[in-house]
Order: C-alpha cells, then structure tokens, then sequence
C-alpha cells in the first residue's frame, strides 16, 4: 500500500499495529500491572545499587577478575530483586482486575499501552532520523496518516531530552558556590568594616560625655566649697 489518497501507507499499518498490539496487552493485564511492572524496573535498579557494597567483597573472594565479580554482582542482584517486584506487582494487578475496579483499571491499562506504544514508534523515528539521516523524507513516511502524529510526539521527546541536557550540573552549581565563597567573606568583612568605626566613634563619644559631665560636676564642687570657704572668713 502506498501513501494514496484514502489508502494507508506501511508506516500506518506500522504505526497502528504496534499501538493496537500494545493497548491489547496493558488491557488484559490491567493499569496496575503496567504501572507497577514499570516501577519494578527503577525499584530493582536502585535496591540492585543499595545492596551492591554488601555484597561486593564476598563475591570479589569468589571470582577474578574484580570487575566481573562486580558485574556479576549487579546483574544477579538485579534480576532476582525485580523478579519479587514483578511478581509482588502481578499480584497486586490480579487483586484489582478481580475487584469492582476491573474494567477501571482495564481501561485505563489501555489508555497506558497506547500511549507507551507511541512512546515506542516516536524513540524508533528519532534514533531512524539520527542515524541515517536522510535527505529528504521516504514517501511511506511523508504521506502517511499517522506520521504527523509520530513527529509531533518525537519533537517533544527530543525537547524533553535537550532540556534535560542543558539543565545545570548540580556539581558545576556546587564549584561555582565554593569558588564565590572568598569573595563573598571578603566583602562581608568590607561591609562590617564601617560599621564596627562607627560603633568605635559611638563608644569614644560616649566615654568622652562622660568624662567631661564628671569634670563639670567636679568643677562645680570646688567652686561651690570655694564660696563657702570665702563665706567663713
């Protein structure tokens, strides 16, 4: 079938076979097992990382060379770790689907797999237009009635990934702060500086006051028993 009016192209029959395909299986395994299957992959990944520093040493003391012991070691703990999460996440799905909840929670698997179906064709035409990169675009591409669709999608993944690039490196932020640190000390002690004279001035001001009250008080007196001396004689 070529790009004709009213006729779909292989890349429609492409298209819509994968999305069907997918939306078919999240909808008999239910939104739950598709979220929760999805989870498993980042949970296994990050317990295979936690528990890595624990057991690096025994399997280092059974196998050579280190890096395929540690290889080994993360790979093993990885695969047995998600496969208790896809069964606990199998489990939990089962107990949905069985509930009222069931066609809920199949529609919205569905809704899950069309859309992971087109996450799929969109990461396949980037990688397509990176990598072979044609001059001018295949007609079964061109004319086709899903290819808006699919460009639309890719556009935002690739928008997504160059944001995701060009978002600051929070160890760069982390020397730039570092870096800032002696300036910023220095210019806090300039700026401290005129205030600590001025409170200086304050103090000599007020210890001279003083000093002059005490003396007039002073002068006072010996005037006043001068007057009184006089007085007596």
């Amino acid at each position: 079938m070529t790009g004709e009016s009213g006729s779909m192209s292989a890349f429609d029959i492409a298209v819509l076979g994968v999305l069907a395909i997918s939306a078919a299986f999240a909808f008999w395994r239910g939104f739950t097992t598709e979220a929760l299957s999805l989870v498993s992959w980042g949970g296994a990944v990050a317990l295979a990382l936690f528990v890595f520093p624990w057991t690096r040493e025994w399997t280092q003391s059974l196998i050579k060379p280190e890096w395929l012991a540690d290889f080994g070691t993360l790979l093993i703990s990885f695969v047995v770790i998600f496969l208790i999460l896809r069964w606990l996440a199998d489990k939990l799905g089962e107990r949905v689907r069985e509930s009222r909840l069931g066609p809920v929670d199949r529609m919205f698997g569905a809704i899950f797999g069309m859309i992971r179906g087109l996450i799929v064709i969109s990461a396949i035409y980037l990688l397509f237009d990176y990598f072979v990169r044609p001059r001018e675009e295949p007609d079964w591409i061109a004319d086709a009635k899903t290819g808006a669709m699919v460009k639309y999608s890719a556009q935002l993944m690739r928008g997504l990934a160059e944001r995701g690039e060009k978002s600051p490196d929070i160890d760069d932020l982390t020397r730039r702060a570092r870096d800032m640190l002696p300036s910023l000390r220095e210019r806090s002690v300039q700026d401290s500086a005129p205030a600590k004279e001025t409170a200086y001035r304050d103090e000599q001001r007020q210890w001279l006051d003083g000093l002059l009250e005490r003396i007039e008080s002073a002068s006072g007196k010996s005037g006043s028993d001068t007057s009184a001396a006089d007085k007596g004689k």
